[in-house]
């Protein structure tokens, strides 16, 4: 069940001198994905899917945002006996959790799901015919295959137009000035503190294993901003009075396709050898909430605009043409992080982070950073070849 693969997952993660700071963290996926506190605010639930929704507009308008993927095998099993086994495990997850009403899930009054991929763009219309816990209805976001704002920036901002509209029907209220700013201050506020947590990651690598900060990152998915904002200033205060001497281990840089709780399988392989985690360039890590919004303008209308721009230009994901900015993110998060080499996962399927390895691996080998290619599944044990392989890769570096 997904409630037994979070004990597990959460118990594999403790280890001697873990921050106390981190618990609130696990427990929030332990204690039932916060669903009885969601059906007591009686207010209406918007599940998202990728980094691509504007949540503080889902908060303007009083409804409750939360980001719905999940790493769990079982749920991947489920959705195969409606799709083709031969289908990214992710998108698999997703319409297994919505057949079998996994938690928060089944909450969910609308359902938010962007073009990222060949995948999601099926998902959107799948999910909104598949019987479900729960009729809802789903909304596909459909997103550029561009990042050239003077051309699609327009097109962009009325789906995200669109969309805040959709969203205050379903709550009966208007998005207003004065929310939207609150929201995006406290957006802005986690931004700040998570640049500040991947300072600390690069600065005293032996604090906070790269688990725990990508732990801390997607507690944000279905946390509370002021909840989530609270604890992790709590983590860095705890952090701070603590020993800041230098990791031991090899210091690596995760990236690729994203890893979702609780699948931290690849995360635990890595931290077994000693090597830590000391940045990532993924969209259920860091990237999400490393960038802040930026408003020119304070009217009701510039903050939506804000929302939309910073939903799209920050993002590394290789669904667009040119991904030269994500190219260009790895090489100077290697440079800031003293990483010594690069742990790319690709999740089994996924055509885009597959095709984008070649470039990566080839622009990587030109500077004489090595990179280590993970192909996984979800769920399972991992295979021993996968755990010789980063042994191998780790004691190379080590060497």
């Amino acid at each position: 069940s997904y409630e037994a693969a979070v004990r597990q997952a959460l118990e594999r993660m403790r280890h001697p001198g873990r921050a106390e700071a981190l618990e609130p963290f696990g427990s929030i996926f332990a204690e039932g994905w916060r669903a009885e506190e969601i059906r007591a605010a009686g207010r209406p639930v918007v599940g998202v899917l990728c980094t691509f929704v504007p949540e503080q507009l889902i908060r303007a308008a009083g409804a409750i945002p939360l980001r719905l993927e999940l790493g769990h095998g079982g749920a991947a099993e489920a959705g195969a006996r409606v799709l083709p086994v031969d289908t990214c495990p992710e998108v698999r997850a997703i319409v297994g959790a919505h057949l079998g009403g996994l938690p928060l899930f089944e909450l969910a009054d609308l359902l938010v799901v962007p073009t990222a991929c060949d995948g999601k763009k099926k998902l959107a219309q799948l999910l909104s015919e598949l019987p479900g816990e729960r009729p809802r209805e789903v909304w596909a976001l459909e997103l550029p295959t561009t990042k050239d704002y003077r051309r699609v920036g327009p097109l962009w901002r009325d789906q995200i137009g669109a969309l805040a509209k959709r969203v205050s029907k379903l709550t009966g209220r208007r998005i207003k000035r004065r929310a939207l700013r609150e929201e995006t201050t406290l957006r802005n506020r986690q931004s700040e503190l998570t640049r500040e947590l991947n300072r600390l990651r690069r600065d005293a690598p032996g604090l906070l294993r790269g688990s725990d900060a990508l732990l801390v990152m997607q507690a944000s998915f279905i946390a509370e901003p002021g909840w989530w904002i609270e604890r992790v200033e709590a983590l860095l205060d705890e952090l701070r009075r603590r020993s800041a001497e230098e990791g031991g281990g090899v210091r690596l840089l995760l990236s690729g396709a994203p890893v979702f709780f609780p699948d931290f399988r690849l995360l635990h392989l890595i931290e077994e050898t000693g090597a830590v985690i000391v940045a990532d360039e993924m969209c259920s890590g860091s990237q999400r909430l490393q960038h802040p919004t930026v408003i020119d303008e304070g009217t009701a209308g510039g903050l939506l605009r804000a929302a939309a721009d910073h939903a799209i230009l920050p993002s590394t994901c290789p669904c667009f043409v040119s991904s030269d900015d994500r190219i260009d993110q790895l090489i100077e998060l290697i440079d800031v992080s003293g990483s010594r080499g690069v742990v790319h996962h690709t999740l089994r399927l996924c055509q885009l982070f597959d095709i984008e390895l070649v470039r990566v691996s080839g622009l990587l080998e030109e500077r004489g950073v090595p990179l280590l290619d993970i192909h996984a599944e979800l769920g399972g044990e991992a295979p021993a070849a996968m755990k010789t392989r980063i042994e191998a890769f780790v004691e190379m570096l080590s060497g």
